[in-house]
């Protein structure tokens, strides 16, 4: 059976080094409870059907799409080079079609737009003369969402996480609630896709 997702709305907002703000929205979906399930089975399941097939595109295309530069030698950091050189450089590789910003660290954090951009990017081995090296973002790449189901509460997280695999699905959580000094499992999960979108279920 399908499980609908919640996710709370999230988004990132900066200025490009190329100039202009960028802005993006993670979109969600209400998990609506009631009991009307069987006036609207038929339609959950051609739902689903559809779902399927987005999904499976869409997993087969992702790619890292925020990236971050990072200067190999500690004693040459980026923050010293100009940002002119940087945005020329970034700007041959990847044309206009993206943004970017130093972190205080003085890494560069690149969000790119195509599977293209994102090769190309992750390839980089210099910056004008500092050699510099290319990875994915370790979180915000990756989507969370929650399901509640029954049916889930005797499976392990790893059994979700395998049974889940082909629909994006990178790890599971289960919640936990204390309750007189002891834990009880809940029927809620958390689950993080590694997905551009959250699905409307699994």
């Amino acid at each position: 059976m399908p499980y609908e997702i919640v996710l709370a709305c999230s988004a990132r907002s900066h200025v490009g080094l190329g100039g202009g703000r960028h802005v993006s929205m993670v979109k969600h979906s209400i998990h609506t409870y009631g009991q009307h399930k069987k006036q609207d089975r038929l339609l959950k399941r051609s739902r689903t059907e559809r779902r399927n097939e987005t999904i499976h595109l869409t997993s087969n295309s992702w790619f890292p799409k925020i990236l971050v530069i990072h200067a190999d030698d500690d004693n040459n950091p980026l923050k010293k080079t100009s940002p002119f050189v940087i945005a020329k450089q970034l700007d041959q590789i990847l044309s206009k079609s993206y943004t970017a910003k130093k972190l205080n660290s003085g890494d560069i954090q690149v969000e790119v737009q195509t599977k293209q951009q994102s090769s190309a990017l992750l390839s980089l081995k210099n910056i004008g003369d500092t050699a510099v090296t290319v990875t994915s973002h370790r979180t915000l790449n990756i989507i969370k969402g929650v399901i509640s189901e029954d049916e889930l509460l005797e499976c392990s997280e790893h059994e979700i996480e395998e049974g889940l695999h082909e629909q994006g699905v990178i790890c599971a959580k289960r919640i936990i609630m204390r309750r007189d000094g002891k834990e009880i499992p809940t029927k809620h999960i958390v689950l993080s896709f590694q997905l551009h979108a959250l699905p409307p279920s699994i």
